[in-house]
């Protein structure tokens, strides 16, 4: 990643990742390679994925405890994180609460990073019929002026909903009412979204059917 952005430095910026599973048995090795690869490979901030940690049995918080002195450490760099919340094999909506409750400890902690969610909130827990419905709940994260949000509805329920989606309109309109447009992030996930939509219509249901 670092070698395609020094060769493409005005077209491409690049995230750091540490194998999440390492951190908890020596976190400043961890911190260490972040470190590198920030201040020295021209990386632009971290990507931290807990379902990761599934895979190796550490189904606990991340946000504390023997993380700590790895999150001590990175917020010091002040570069942004990318987390990309738990969805478990089998989802439900106490765990993924669970998730954000450690993402709010995790913000208590370090209130001034960056953060951004990829690919949004787990719509389709919140998927009811023709429409999703979001719980209160889900909103404390973004009370932190600091938090991003990036939306990614095609890859999420292109296989539910046809194209261009205008069950999604009522949570855009609420997102934007709620963050405002400059804390919301469009993506694609190509080439997996491809399964569903063409990259040009990944892009043509914000643009030309989202008022």
């Amino acid at each position: 990643i670092a070698s395609c952005v020094t060769r493409y430095p005005d077209r491409l910026l690049g995230l750091a990742h540490v194998e999440e599973w390492l951190i908890t048995s020596d976190p400043h090795e961890s911190l260490a390679r972040v470190v590198k690869a920030v201040q020295q490979q021209g990386l632009s901030g971290l990507h931290f994925l807990p379902n990761q940690l599934d895979l190796y049995g550490q189904y606990g918080p991340w946000e504390g405890g023997c993380f700590q002195p790895f999150w001590d450490g990175f917020a010091e760099l002040d570069v942004p994180v990318f987390f990309t919340l738990r969805e478990r094999r089998d989802p439900t909506l106490d765990s993924f609460k669970q998730e954000l409750e450690s993402l709010g400890r995790w913000l208590e902690r370090y209130p001034d990073v960056k953060v951004i969610l990829t690919h949004g909130l787990n719509w389709r827990l919140y998927k009811k019929q023709d429409r999703i419905s979001l719980p209160d709940y889900v909103w404390t994260p973004f009370e932190n002026p600091n938090v991003y949000l990036q939306f990614l509805f095609p890859i999420a329920l292109g296989g539910d909903w046809d194209y261009p989606m205008p069950q999604i309109q009522p949570v855009l309109e609420k997102l934007v009412s709620y963050m405002g447009p400059e804390r919301l992030i469009w993506g694609t996930d190509i080439p997996m979204v491809m399964r569903y939509y063409p990259s040009r219509q990944t892009l043509n249901y914000i643009r030309l059917y989202s008022n």
